[in-house]
């Protein structure tokens, strides 16, 4: 219970900082009210899973929610750091934190076995994918469905941004 706990704090002191530092004139003096209102949604949204079907809820997200959308965002972050931005900038950054430039293993890591390897991963687990494993509870059909659209919508974020932020950057695709 402690480890929900703590991870669940974590979580919310991540989300309520990137949100306060992204929108200072709106939630920065309001921070306290802010909290207040993203505690009471978290809490609202949490009661289900205080019923008698709340241990099947939490199973349910539990498979669909974070499994395939990790290593997808993982290998986004992978390949969008060594693809687009570049392995030589991207160690010319590091050389400059460090003082010394990062050696060959880690620039092949980057470049080529990361991406690759989590790629793998990826496609794997995707055709790999168990449903719901049957137990005392037989899920709908239905069920399904709404999991694989969980899955999807946090799937769809990163392109979804992607796109926004090309349509709304001045300049040219190389600039």
């Amino acid at each position: 219970m402690h480890t929900g706990l703590d991870s669940t704090f974590g979580g919310m002191e991540a989300m309520i900082t990137a949100l306060c530092d992204e929108y200072p004139r709106l939630l920065g003096r309001n921070r306290e009210l802010f909290v207040l209102v993203l505690l009471m949604m978290v809490y609202i949204c949490a009661l289900p899973t205080c019923t008698y079907g709340g241990v099947y809820l939490v199973d349910f997200l539990n498979v669909y929610g974070p499994g395939l959308a990790i290593l997808f965002v993982v290998f986004v972050e992978a390949a969008g750091v060594c693809w687009i931005y570049g392995v030589d900038r991207f160690s010319a950054d590091i050389e400059l934190m460090l003082g010394h430039k990062p050696g060959i293993f880690w620039r092949l890591c980057w470049a080529y076995i990361s991406p690759v390897f989590l790629l793998v991963i990826f496609i794997t687990s995707l055709l790999n994918y168990k449903e719901m494993l049957p137990g005392p509870y037989i899920y709908p059909d239905w069920s399904i469905d709404v999991g694989w659209l969980l899955t999807a919508s946090s799937l769809a974020c990163i392109p979804a941004y992607i796109i926004y932020k090309f349509c709304i950057t001045k300049g040219s695709f190389l600039e």
